[in-house]
């Protein structure tokens, strides 16, 4: 597994994306899953498990931060 770090544009971490073999997690800054991407599937899900569209919307889940 790993993990990347997403930022702004001022350098403020936004969130968090865990890629594991099977599917990516997304969390936003306080470390709360917001979504996943089922890989198999060609699937996004939000964090409520619902179907938000096909292929990898998963970085769309994490709120943006107002400047």
């Amino acid at each position: 597994m790993s993990r990347k770090t997403l930022k702004d544009v001022r350098g403020r971490t936004i969130g968090f994306i865990d890629d594991k073999p099977k599917e990516q997690t997304a969390y936003d800054s306080l470390g709360r899953r917001t979504g996943r991407y089922d890989k198999h599937f060609d699937r996004t899900y939000d964090h409520l498990g619902r179907a938000i569209g096909q292929g990898n919307l998963v970085t769309n889940t994490i709120p943006r931060k107002q400047p």
